[in-house]
């Protein structure tokens, strides 16, 4: 085995051994905590590459929601002649501060190479694993448990089988989950390969490959999930269910070809002429499939896993107040409240601002006043507008890759009108709907 493998290896049965002789770290009771007072506890995935401020305040805010965060630490991608390792940058002080049991996901790349013990394939995984842990412990967060997310190929669940053993037999983590796709349930391989794990994480959430832009999108169809849950709960061997939190935004050429999809991370530089789409994980959805499964928990199953945690300046992700509804089985609602502003040049501003839980966007909104006449009047961000009579006017959002999406607490100026004579300007949304 290479020296660099060998020492990293090394620094983590170090740490183990000062764990075991009474090393005070700071972590939390590995056992999973039972959430608001249910039989079937939480956890989130912290899947963020960089920690922001905006995500350091999120998790210091709102990781008590939760029975354990499972962090990223490092992404391998064997693509290239060598492999490559990146490492994520979680905030350990943060960490430390909410005293959660955390597991280190480590997220394995594709790879057709082999899985012997000596294969350099192998000696990666098993480096990057030890080198995790170690860090963490080094940085006074003693690990819960070692995840390992792969997607492998249904034909080598048995290779991958015997990397796990590898894993656990030479790094020794204090438990080893793996994350499972649904496709292997029905593998003739997939009980051997549960059976060497502590548990595993069933990810009912996907994106098939769009054929068209104009074709609906789902990220997780409640009845697959559901036969994919019952599956998994006759098995006998502890599991998770992953639950999406998420959105997709999808890229289509001009001809409507599908080039590419981003479910995170700083928005991509698509080619000119593409067309976007963004699909979400629908949260009334989901937040009933919460209440079936904790009302009714399938056997095995540990906990729900969130994918991911909500954060200010990730696009892609639900919000907070979304997210909390969500987890007690109730379903989010948008609530829209609209009202006009004076400007210093007496024109009145019209703002809108969503003060409910779900992400949505308005479909018409109505302003009318008495007593008083348009004279002038602009949208912005791509609003229409729409006299109706002498004191009332009705205001459209735009429409396809353009349309707004107003998260909860998001607020925005969408126009202004000016009037012959001062007037109470009543606002008021026409229904509302979540865009495509």
């Amino acid at each position: 085995m290479a020296a660099s493998v060998c020492l990293v290896l090394m620094l983590w049965a170090a740490a183990l051994t000062c764990s075991a002789a009474g090393n005070t770290v700071a972590a939390a009771s590995a056992q999973p905590a039972v959430f608001a007072g249910k039989a079937l506890p939480q956890r989130v995935y912290i899947w963020q590459r960089v920690w922001s401020p905006a995500l350091c305040r999120s998790v210091q805010s709102h990781a008590g929601a939760f029975s354990a965060l499972d962090v990223l630490a490092a992404e391998i991608s064997f693509n290239g002649a060598a492999p490559t390792v990146s490492y994520a940058a979680p905030n350990w002080s943060v960490l430390r501060e909410v005293a959660l049991p955390v597991a280190m996901v480590v997220r394995v790349g594709p790879c057709r190479g082999s899985w012997e013990p000596e294969s350099a394939e192998t000696k990666t995984v098993l480096g990057v694993c030890a080198h995790v842990l170690g860090h963490a412990f080094a940085s006074g967060v003693l690990p819960a448990e070692l995840q390992i997310d792969f997607d492998s190929a249904t034909s080598r669940l048995k290779d991958y089988g015997a990397l796990l053993r590898n894993v656990r037999q030479t790094v020794a983590p204090p438990r080893l989950v793996i994350t499972t796709l649904p496709t292997w349930l029905g593998s003739p391989d997939f009980d051997a390969l549960v059976s060497g794990v502590d548990a595993y994480v069933l990810q009912v959430h996907s994106l098939d490959k769009p054929t068209s832009p104009a074709r609906p999108f789902t990220l997780c169809d409640p009845v697959r999930s559901g036969r994919w849950i019952q599956k998994a709960s006759v098995l006998g061997r502890p599991f998770r269910i992953s639950l999406p939190a998420y959105g997709y935004r999808v890229a289509f050429d001009s001809s409507g070809r599908f080039i590419g999809l981003q479910a995170e991370g700083p928005a991509r530089a698509w080619p000119e002429g593409a067309v976007l789409r963004t699909v979400w994980a629908d949260p009334p959805q989901i937040a009933r499939m919460v209440g079936g499964l904790v009302s009714a928990i399938p056997s095995g199953c540990e906990s729900l896993c969130w994918f991911r945690f909500p954060c200010d300046d990730d696009k892609l992700a639900w919000r907070w107040p979304t997210l909390a509804d969500v987890m007690n089985g109730r379903v989010p609602k948008a609530e829209f409240v609209m009202h006009a502003s004076r400007a210093a040049d007496g024109t009145m501003d019209i703002i809108l601002a969503n003060q409910g839980t779900d992400q949505s966007q308005p479909e018409a909104l109505r302003l009318c006043w008495h007593g008083a006449r348009l004279i002038g009047e602009d949208t912005i961000g791509g609003w229409r507008l729409e006299r109706e009579g002498n004191e009332a006017v009705l205001l459209r959002p735009p429409e396809g890759a353009g349309a707004p999406l107003f998260f909860p607490g998001d607020s925005a100026r969408i126009g202004w009108l000016r009037l012959d004579a001062p007037a109470a300007i009543e606002a008021a949304p026409v229904g509302c709907k979540i865009p495509d």
